[in-house]
């Protein structure tokens, strides 16, 4: 028979050979409760990863929302730039007799204008839709833009400073009226030039040409004698040409307006100097300034009228806004 095992009493056992203790166990649970709970607030915390990660995402969704909504203003405003440089005055600001519109409103340095010319002959040119933008101007012996001295004479007459004033005031009427117009031109630069409605509307070199008149010098006997020739500016038309296109453009030419254009009526009783003007019917009329009569008395005379600005712009002048009606005008920059 095989000899039995002999069974070793529990407290023989060696201490190093006992088992898990209940304390060992409970200590090894808290330990992992507590890597557990690192673990957590490590991953879900206020600062854990994924919040931070979270947050990241955000930053990021935002930082691309910001770059696409620069982008998209920047495209508009390259796109407004385009449009822009596309509706520029050469194409837009079009005079056409014979359509519907023939002269479109413009809104220029805050005065509404109408097109007057858009030509390779004239440029473009703009005038005021009235004369109420402007203050009126006064022309003979009570203009303030001349004096006495600004009259020149030689001759065996007495002459009084108003008469000379008058007659400073016709020979200059044209030139100043058209110093006058440049007072509105606006301080960028959009209009390159400026005159009085009915002075020269044709351009040399670009540019308006101003008074185009010589001197008066008459036949009658009267003047040799008080040697009133080459003392006063001779008679001009230039005024028709603007007359002219108001008329075919439908456009009033405005009452109470000085034209910048000379006349002269001369017989052998006396000769008369006018500035044409616009009166209230619409008809044209003559102001007379000043008189000379045959027997050598010399008369002043002066008239106050409204004026209106012509422009001249640049063929590469924006229009940024509007349709060309009155309620709507172009507005240039």
């Amino acid at each position: 028979m095989e000899k039995q095992k002999e069974k070793i009493p529990l407290k023989q056992r060696k201490k190093g050979e006992r088992g898990i203790t209940l304390i060992a166990l409970v200590v090894t649970i808290v330990v992992l409760l507590i890597l557990a709970a690192v673990s957590i607030t490590a991953l879900l915390g206020e600062n854990g990863l994924i919040t931070r990660a979270k947050l990241a995402e955000e930053k990021t969704n935002q930082s691309v929302q910001n770059d696409i909504a620069a982008m998209e203003e920047l495209n508009q405003q390259l796109e407004e730039l385009v449009n822009k440089e596309s509706k520029t005055a050469g194409e837009v600001l079009k005079v056409n007799p014979e359509a519907t519109d023939k002269s479109p409103y413009v809104k220029y340095n805050n005065m509404l204008c109408r097109v007057l010319y858009n030509d390779a002959e004239h440029g473009i040119q703009i005038v005021t839709a009235d004369n109420k933008v402007v203050p009126d101007v006064t022309l003979g012996y009570i203009d303030d833009k001349v004096t006495a001295a600004d009259f020149n004479y030689d001759g065996s007459l007495t002459l009084d400073e108003n008469f000379k004033k008058a007659a400073a005031s016709y020979n200059k009427a044209v030139d100043n009226l058209n110093k006058r117009a440049d007072e509105y031109k606006d301080t960028k630069g959009i209009a390159k030039d400026a005159r009085s409605l009915g002075s020269k509307a044709t351009l040399v070199d670009g540019k308006f040409q101003g008074d185009t008149s010589g001197m008066y010098t008459g036949t009658y006997t009267y003047f040799e004698t008080y040697k009133w020739n080459g003392k006063f500016k001779k008679a001009d038309t230039n005024y028709k040409e603007d007359v002219d296109q108001l008329k075919k453009l439908g456009l009033n030419a405005t009452s109470g307006t000085w034209l910048a254009s000379l006349r002269v009526d001369s017989s052998s009783n006396d000769s008369s100097f006018y500035v044409r003007g616009v009166i209230a019917s619409g008809m044209l009329t003559s102001n007379l300034l000043c008189v000379v009569d045959s027997n050598g008395d010399a008369r002043a005379a002066g008239s106050t009228y409204g004026f209106r600005p012509v422009f001249l712009l640049t063929s590469d002048v924006v229009i940024s806004s509007g349709d060309g009606s009155r309620e709507k005008p172009y507005v240039i920059e």
